[in-house]
């Protein structure tokens, strides 16, 4: 079996994988005392995750062929959304507690769909993506029967900055990418549509963005604020080194956390993640993945509808991750789904191959003997 060479940036993240790895094994003691024993081989684990599934999909996109590689990136992104959204809807009727019930972590409010199964923000997420991949890729019954599904599903999660996002998304496509005015139109109705119920339906509209837990939920994004307010008193009496990868986060949130009703796993932010784990640098670092990747995306989303397709992706999980960690914790579904866009976009982008100069050296002529003619 052959591979072929690809360049994706990898120098970006070997200096993630670096600096995570210092700043874990640099942990400093918390207000409890000296860093568990398991966190640092828990921080290590974790990292080896994201290391192993690097190399599985690189070893695997390099194997196919050139032509074909884009279809591997598109047919594994479709995969993982729709087994996910397939199991849900499968195990609603068998269990229904498991797949359509409140949060733990928060108790009480609506009941959400994911439930304890899979969480509803990573399902909204999924459901959103895999919407496009109906959109763009199925035809006919199947595809109006699959957009039914993924858009019942995301309302279902009551994941409210998904839907947010996901409806920026569909009318970016349909009203700047789509050359079709059917499609422009459609898209117009839509936006009055919604519109016009908010203003008629205002009571019942806030009532479906407090999930349950009053207005307070809704102003603090779900108590978030709250948790980057700690990340960053946390962040700025260690910038440079951070705490470390995932546990020594979580220990440096819980010593500037004055909340007792729960504790945050993390900082709930993929950006912020990242600076509390390893300081500015990596911080820095990550911000410029997610630029260099959004770059690429808009750059080539002209040349085919696959690229397209990739752009809502990556426009998608990036703005999600202002509010939710990916890659800075440990190996999941979205995070996955997000590799494999930035895999492939950054693979595609042609490099002009250079052009070796060459100088023109001159050979003088030799003479031609010219021998007498015979008598």
């Amino acid at each position: 079996m052959l591979l072929r060479r690809v360049d994706f940036g990898a120098w970006l993240w070997i200096a993630l994988l670096i600096i995570f790895t210092i700043s874990s094994v640099l942990q400093p003691n918390n207000a409890s005392g000296p860093p568990a024993a398991s966190d640092l081989p828990l921080s290590l684990y974790r990292l080896g995750e994201w290391v192993l599934g690097f190399v599985m999909l690189c070893s695997l996109y390099t194997s196919e062929g050139e032509d074909h590689a884009m279809d591997l990136i598109i047919r594994l992104i479709g995969s993982i959304c729709w087994a996910y959204i397939a199991l849900v809807w499968i195990v609603l009727p068998i269990a229904p507690s498991l797949v359509y019930a409140p949060l733990e972590d928060i108790g009480g409010g609506n009941a959400r769909f994911g439930g304890i199964l899979i969480h509803p923000v990573h399902l909204s997420v999924l459901a959103g993506v895999a919407f496009f991949y109906a959109l763009f890729f199925f035809q006919g019954r199947k595809k109006l029967f699959c957009c039914f599904i993924t858009a019942l599903t995301l309302l279902l999660t009551y994941a409210r900055s998904e839907q947010i996002v996901f409806l920026i998304a569909l009318f970016a496509y349909l009203m700047i990418f789509s050359r079709k005015f059917v499609l422009r139109m459609l898209g117009a109705t839509t936006i009055c549509t919604i519109a016009a119920g908010v203003i008629v339906f205002e009571d019942k509209f806030l009532d479906y963005l407090e999930r349950g837990h009053g207005l307070h939920n809704l102003t603090t994004l779900s108590e978030r604020t709250d948790v980057w307010k700690a990340s960053f008193q946390a962040f700025w009496l260690r910038p440079y080194i951070g705490y470390g990868y995932i546990a020594g986060v979580k220990h440096a949130i819980v010593d500037n956390w004055n909340a007792t009703n729960w504790v945050p796993p993390h900082s709930h932010s993929e950006f912020i993640q990242a600076l509390v784990s390893g300081g500015i640098l990596a911080g820095l670092l990550m911000l410029a993945v997610y630029l260099r990747v959004i770059w690429v995306a808009f750059r080539n989303a002209h040349r085919s509808m696959k690229h397209t397709f990739l752009l809502i992706v990556v426009l998608q999980i990036s703005a999600m991750a202002i509010i939710m960690p990916l890659v800075t914790v440990q190996f999941s579904r979205i995070g996955a789904v997000f590799i494999l866009a930035f895999v492939g976009l950054m693979s595609e982008v042609k490099v002009p191959a250079r052009v070796r100069q060459t100088r023109t050296v001159r050979v003088p002529s030799i003479p031609t003997l010219q021998w007498p003619e015979e008598v």
